[in-house]
């Protein structure tokens, strides 16, 4: 194994940092629509009853109506969102430090870049330990991850059998990594990273 591939969001930290999400998007909705009446009338087509405002919904709501979910990645990547939340948990950076020494450590995810480092720099972690942290979602947040997966190979010249995937979403990390014959490990908490013999 050479190269290491990362998500971000329930994979390289343990805890809910979503407290404030939803006034999060709420800004962005608030700023999309003209009148509540509109943005009300979206909700309720396109965000399920369970209160809870999920990006990718809205993405796709927005292709729907649309044709495109810019403006919602576009507000994703100039407002960057705050991790914060009781008993989160990032991963040890002297962790990432040695495994940087033996392996090409790399970031896949749906997580604009900046608030990646902005959450790393909080909590100590740092992000060049990484050879690139790659934003998988410039057009949509339900694109699939293979083709980065792809570009990192032909970065790192290898197979991939000499790649790991670390995720915590079945379907969007490790799918793609068996599409394409990498190694995973599908994680539940840090603990399993920690755990796994690389």
């Amino acid at each position: 194994m050479k190269v290491i591939i990362f998500d971000f969001d329930d994979t390289l930290y343990n805890g809910n940092v979503w407290g404030d999400w939803d006034n999060y998007i709420n800004s962005f909705l608030d700023k999309y629509f003209e009148t509540r009446m509109e943005k009300q009338k979206f909700l309720d087509k396109f965000i399920s009853n369970s209160g809870y405002l999920d990006e990718r919904c809205i993405c796709r709501g927005l292709i729907q109506e649309n044709g495109t979910s810019k403006p919602m990645i576009d507000y994703l990547i100039q407002n960057p969102y705050d991790y914060h939340g009781d008993n989160v948990k990032f991963i040890s950076n002297n962790f990432l430090e040695e495994l940087s020494k033996k392996y090409n450590l790399y970031i896949v995810s749906n997580t604009p870049n900046n608030t990646i480092k902005i959450a790393f720099k909080k909590y100590g972690i740092d992000s060049n330990v990484f050879k690139d942290i790659l934003f998988n979602a410039l057009d949509t947040l339900n694109a699939s991850k293979k083709d980065k997966y792809k570009k990192i190979m032909q970065l790192e010249n290898v197979k991939a059998g000499d790649v790991v995937v670390v995720g915590d979403s079945f379907s969007s990390d490790i799918e793609p990594a068996i599409q394409l014959g990498m190694k995973y490990l599908h994680v539940k908490s840090i603990n399993d990273i920690y755990n796994y013999n690389f």
